[in-house]
């Protein structure tokens, strides 16, 4: 239930200004990140659909890449196509699973025995994407 009016403004810091209450302790709270050696990174958020954000610095961000497929649309294949009922069903699954069966792997693209593949020193095991 949302608070009163008189209940909705608090005081953060000593000198800042009121907050919402109700719409503060609903905010994700962030650590700020100081050191500089950190930049850059990406994050990457997974949720109905994916994002992926290059930061450069504080208020430096930019959307590289994303999708509007993301956990809801694997749970419901997965709940399609499996008989899991929870989501650790489904990573149960994946751990047994073997990648070569659906990924492309580096062996399907140079060939296993290939030559080029021990002149770039990569296996044939190796996802290709």
């Amino acid at each position: 239930e949302k608070p009163t009016s008189e209940q909705n403004n608090i005081n953060t810091e000593k000198k800042g200004p009121k907050m919402d209450q109700w719409w503060w302790s609903r905010k994700v709270q962030r650590d700020v990140i100081i050191d500089s050696e950190t930049y850059p990174y990406l994050l990457v958020t997974i949720g109905t659909g994916v994002s992926i954000v290059r930061v450069d610095g504080p208020r430096q961000h930019e959307r590289i890449s994303g999708s509007t497929i993301g956990g809801g649309t694997y749970w419901g294949l997965c709940r399609l196509l499996t008989n899991s009922e929870s989501f650790e069903d489904v990573i149960d699954l994946a751990e047994k699973g073997d990648p070569s069966k659906v990924d492309m792997m580096v062996g399907d693209i140079y060939g296993k025995g290939s030559d080029a593949l021990e002149k770039l020193g990569l296996s044939a095991n190796l996802v290709a994407s």
